[in-house]
């Protein structure tokens, strides 16, 4: 489904990419926090001889979750470094980062292209 934009002033996109690179920061900052609190969870369920490995699979979902809010920060950053004067391209639409399918990243081909 196509997204129908209306026509608006240049500021319009500078607010967007301010506002999605300050919602980025903060999902950025509060993650960040998460990972240090579950950290000392896993310290103090190590201390205790409790068993920590659900606690650790969180850590490494919190941390995955840190690596894709800073990679869209970045994406954000570099679609308005790329164009500068087209503000409103800087509104980083989880269109723009949709990764391949499993079969056109092997080489498979799909079901529907027979």
């Amino acid at each position: 489904m196509e997204r129908i934009r209306a026509k608006t002033d240049d500021t319009d996109g500078y607010v967007k990419r301010d506002y999605n690179l300050a919602q980025a920061g903060q999902r950025i900052a509060e993650t960040k926090q998460l990972i240090a609190r579950q950290r000392e969870q896993i310290a103090t369920l190590d201390l205790t001889n409790q068993t920590s490995e659900a606690a650790v699979l969180m850590l490494e979902a919190l941390e995955t979750s840190l690596h894709v809010f800073e990679h869209y920060r970045q994406l954000i950053l570099e679609l308005h470094l790329a164009n500068p004067s087209k503000p409103d391209r800087c509104d980083a639409s989880p269109t723009l980062t949709r990764r391949k399918r499993p079969a056109q990243v092997i080489g498979v081909p799909s079901i529907a292209a027979e």
